[in-house]
């Protein structure tokens, strides 16, 4: 350690530097639903490569069970692809104005992002649109969600008949 006394002598008294040379990769999977001959898959991956903190990134892939197809956001929308970002920008301004939490996202960034192939999940109760922490607002917010409950049949078709 005498070697990182020379290299940070002003910080030294905070005792010996713990993460030094320590990388992470943990990454998780999870069925998050399996109904309906569609099965949705999501894997979480935290990565640390030194600095502050690490960075977790999610990632979804839904597949019809009888095809083996993946099924896009788009395939699941009663919306023409071309109204997409207009309309789930509206449903998160909604959520901005409604949860503190969501108080700093940034809706240009997410009208920007949103399309027919954004990354989203399935869980028992609906539709989860999500950005990774960075890609619209703060990093201290993580993870932006917006659940769409599978009973707005004016953004979502129904699930059964998708397959």
């Amino acid at each position: 350690m005498a070697g990182l006394e020379k290299r940070w002598p002003d910080q030294w008294h905070l005792g010996p530097v713990a993460a030094v040379g320590k990388y992470e990769n943990n990454v998780t999977a999870a069925i998050t639903y399996n109904n309906n001959n569609i099965i949705s898959v999501t894997q979480e991956q935290y990565r640390y490569n030194g600095g502050a903190h690490g960075n977790s990134e999610l990632t979804a892939h839904i597949f019809g069970t009888r095809t083996g197809d993946e099924l896009l956001l788009g395939d699941l929308l009663a919306i023409p692809d071309s109204q997409i970002s207009t309309k789930l920008t509206a449903e998160f301004q909604q959520l901005k104005n409604t949860d503190p939490n969501y108080s700093d996202i940034d809706l240009t960034a997410i009208a920007g992002k949103l399309g027919a192939n954004s990354p989203y999940y399935l869980t028992a109760t609906g539709v989860c649109v999500f950005f990774n922490p960075y890609e619209v607002g703060p990093g201290a917010l993580g993870r932006v969600e917006l659940l769409i409950p599978y009973s707005r049949t004016d953004l979502l078709v129904e699930v059964e008949t998708l397959i």
